[in-house]
C-alpha cells in the first residue's frame, strides 16, 4: 500500500477537519445577551403557520417558533410533492412554478427561525453544504431563547 501521500492528507482535511472546525463555530460561538429580534413567538397549529408565512411573504424580520417553521415546511413539501405530480401530468413546466413561489417565504421563514434562537439570518448559506446543512437542522430544532435568557455559557 505504501505511505500516505500529500493527496491522502488533503482528502482527511477537507473531509473530516473542516467539517469539525464549522461545528466549532456554529455550536462554540453563541450570541450573548438578550435576543434582539422581538418578542418571543407563540406556538401555532398547521393552517395559521402556513398562513403567516404566506401572509410575511417576503419578510425577514421578527421570530418564528419551531412549530411555525416546522409546520410550514411540511407544508412546502407537500406542495412540491404535488408540483412533481403535475410536472408529470402536464409537460409544460407548469410544476416549475410552485417551487419558485415557495422559495422567498421558504427563506424567510428560516431567518425568522434563526433570530428565534438570537441567529442571524445569514447563517441559512451553511445549507448550501452537506454538512453545513446537517448543522443548519440542529440550529432549527433548538429551543426558542427567550428575551432575558443570556447564552453565556
Amino acid at each position: 500500500m505504501g505511505a500516505i501521500s500529500i493527496w491522502h492528507w488533503l482528502i482527511i482535511l477537507l473531509v473530516i477537519l473542516v467539517p469539525a472546525a464549522a461545528a466549532l463555530l456554529v455550536f462554540a460561538i453563541k450570541p450573548n445577551g438578550p435576543n434582539r429580534f422581538g418578542d418571543v413567538p407563540a406556538p401555532v397549529g398547521f393552517g395559521e403557520a402556513v398562513g403567516v408565512c404566506f401572509r410575511k411573504f417576503a419578510d425577514f424580520n421578527g421570530r418564528a417558533a419551531r412549530s411555525e417553521f416546522w409546520w410550514f415546511y411540511l407544508a412546502a413539501v407537500l406542495i412540491n410533492i404535488a408540483a412533481i405530480i403535475l410536472n408529470r401530468m402536464v409537460p409544460f413546466g407548469l410544476g416549475l412554478i410552485l417551487p419558485l413561489v415557495l422559495l422567498i417565504p421558504t427563506w424567510a421563514a428560516g431567518a425568522r427561525r434563526l433570530h428565534d434562537i438570537n441567529r442571524s439570518g445569514w447563517w441559512q448559506l451553511l445549507g448550501l453544504t452537506f454538512w453545513g446543512g446537517i448543522m443548519l437542522f440542529v440550529l432549527f430544532v433548538q429551543p426558542s431563547q427567550s428575551n432575558d435568557q443570556a447564552n453565556v455559557f
